[in-house]
């Protein structure tokens, strides 16, 4: 009754009330500030993966890019080969058919760098939020696995096949 009447009773309702309401608006606070950082560390490793996922394929564009001039270096050999299967073979054109055998008839063996991407694929996708991104990653060791079936084919034809019957018909040293 007694307190009632001073009013200290409300007063302490009150001042109860407003640290309750502080300690809530404080949690929102910080479990806010901790969604921010969370999204920023997100945003962060995102970036570092992509950032290695850039190097590794820039090494491999570089490496494509090296093969595909032996390629076109190999069929401009195979072409000069084929020419002087077809033809009496001067003897420049002689000493020369060791070189054009082995050129035209040979295979590279392009070796690129998969292992971080296919660390991406297995454990760190989710850290890549753009969606065209992850499908291209996620296409390119089926599109990496046809091209090495193509080139063991390729190897294969060369080394077993186009090699020996050119050898039936060409006298090598």
């Amino acid at each position: 009754q007694r307190l009632l009447k001073e009013n200290r009773f409300t007063r302490y309702l009150i001042y109860a009330i407003g640290e309750i309401v502080l300690v809530v608006i404080g949690i929102l606070i910080a479990l806010q500030l901790n969604g921010w950082n969370q999204a920023r560390q997100a945003r962060e490793a995102e970036c570092e993966v992509l950032h290695k996922l850039l190097v590794d394929l820039r090494a491999n564009a570089i490496t494509f890019e090296q093969e595909q001039r032996k390629m076109e270096r190999q069929k401009a050999h195979t072409k000069n080969l084929l020419d002087i299967m077809g033809s009496d073979p001067t003897k420049e054109a002689e000493t020369a058919l060791d070189t054009l055998l082995f050129q035209g008839t040979e295979t590279a063996i392009v070796q690129v760098q998969l292992e971080y991407l296919r660390s991406v694929l297995n454990n760190q996708m989710g850290l890549i939020t753009n969606t065209d991104v992850q499908e291209r990653l996620t296409r390119f060791p089926a599109i990496h696995d046809r091209y090495k079936a193509a080139e063991a084919i390729l190897r294969n034809i060369t080394t077993n096949r186009l090699r020996p019957r050119v050898q039936e018909h060409i006298y090598l040293r």
